[in-house]
Formats: C-alpha cells, sequence, structure tokens
C-alpha cells in the first residue's frame, strides 16, 4: 500500500530541541509504517528542500499530500499533538 501522507521532520545535529522531535519522530514512524512516509531533512546538508518549503526554524515539521502542505508545527511539539495532527491528516479521517 502507498503511503498517501508524508511527515518531514526539517532539523539540525546541534539543535536539542531538534534531538527531542527526533525521537518522536522516529517512534512515530514504527507506529504508522504502513499509512505514513517519514523523512528527515537536515537543514545546513539540504537547504534547497528547506529552502523550498520556506523553513527559517527548526525543529519544523511538514505533513503532505501529494506536494500541499497540509499540517505543521515549528518548535518544540508534544508526542500528543504530533499524534493529532497525523491522524486528522490520514486517509478517510
Amino acid at each position: 500500500m502507498e503511503a498517501h501522507l508524508h511527515v518531514i521532520h526539517f532539523r539540525t545535529e546541534w539543535n536539542g530541541a531538534c534531538q527531542i522531535v527526533a525521537m518522536m519522530i522516529e517512534n512515530l514512524a514504527e507506529v504508522y509504517a504502513s499509512r505514513v512516509l517519514f523523512r528527515t531533512a537536515d537543514i545546513e546538508k539540504e537547504p534547497a528542500l528547506a529552502a523550498s518549503y520556506g523553513i527559517t526554524e527548526v525543529p519544523t515539521v511538514l505533513l503532505l499530500k501529494g506536494n500541499e502542505v497540509i499540517e505543521h508545527a515549528v518548535g518544540m511539539i508534544s508526542r500528543q499533538e504530533l499524534v493529532d495532527k497525523i491522524e486528522r491528516s490520514l486517509p478517510g479521517s
């Protein structure tokens, strides 16, 4: 089954908040493995990708359907807030 929802976590290696969000993303990638495609992008290694989405702060998490951003979070986000955003964005929700 093809994932219809994509989650991109924009981060840096040195930012503490990014490290915390990264742990949540890793866990949620396991939980939603069959329904959501997760990707992490280091803005210092992939500046063109970050610029294409207008990323100016990290951590930033984008939820996309196709190429359209349907949800986002900037800065620290709780696991429950992220789960809520994912659940609202899943097909059939």
